[in-house]
C-alpha cells in the first residue's frame, strides 16, 4: 500500500514536472518562431508606474478600444504596417483566415471587463526602473493561433530597451 502511494505521488511529481517543461519549451519556440508586433504603449499614471520591479503595461490599441469588444474572450485583430506596428481593426469572436498584413492576438476580459492579452506588465531587474521609463512599444511575438508572448520593450525608435 505505501509503494503504491509514493509511485502515485512520484507519477504525479513527474507529470507535473514534464507539463511545466512542455509549456517552457512551447513559449521558447514562439519566441523563436512568432511573428514580432510591436503594440503602442499609451500613458499610464507615473506613481504606479514603477512599483519595485515592474512596469505595468497599458496598450494603446486595447484602451481606445475596449468598449467595442463584446464577447469575454475572442481575438484582437490588429493591422500591421511597414515596421510591424500593430493598429487595431475589430474584435472577433472566433479565429479565421487573415491577410497576411494582419494578425490576431487571443484575449480574455476579466472579472473587471479589462482586456488581457498576456502582456499586461514587464518585469525587469531591481533598478533599472529608469531606463524602462522611456519605453513607448512592447513587443509581443505572436503566432497563427493567436497566442502570444510578450518579448521586450523598445523606445520611441524602436530600439530594444537595454539596462
Amino acid at each position: 500500500m505505501k509503494l503504491t502511494r509514493w509511485t502515485i505521488i512520484f507519477a504525479t511529481l513527474i507529470t507535473l514536472v514534464g507539463l511545466f517543461a512542455f509549456s517552457l519549451m512551447q513559449k521558447e519556440s514562439l519566441l523563436k518562431n512568432g511573428k514580432t508586433v510591436f503594440l503602442r504603449l499609451a500613458p499610464v499614471d507615473p506613481r504606479s508606474l514603477m512599483q519595485g520591479d515592474f512596469m505595468a503595461l497599458n496598450i494603446d490599441e486595447i484602451a481606445k478600444n475596449q468598449s467595442t469588444a463584446t464577447t469575454k474572450q475572442g481575438f484582437l485583430i490588429l493591422k500591421l504596417d511597414q515596421k510591424s506596428i500593430g493598429v487595431f481593426v475589430r474584435w472577433q469572436p472566433t479565429l479565421t483566415e487573415l491577410p497576411s498584413d494582419e494578425v490576431a492576438i487571443h484575449y480574455n476580459k476579466d472579472i473587471n471587463s479589462a482586456i488581457k492579452i498576456g502582456a499586461e506588465s514587464f518585469f525587469f531587474q531591481e533598478g533599472h526602473g529608469d531606463k524602462y521609463a522611456e519605453a513607448k512599444f512592447a513587443a509581443m511575438k505572436v503566432n497563427k493561433q493567436g497566442e502570444g508572448v510578450l518579448e521586450d520593450l523598445y523606445n520611441e525608435n524602436l530600439v530594444k530597451i537595454r539596462p
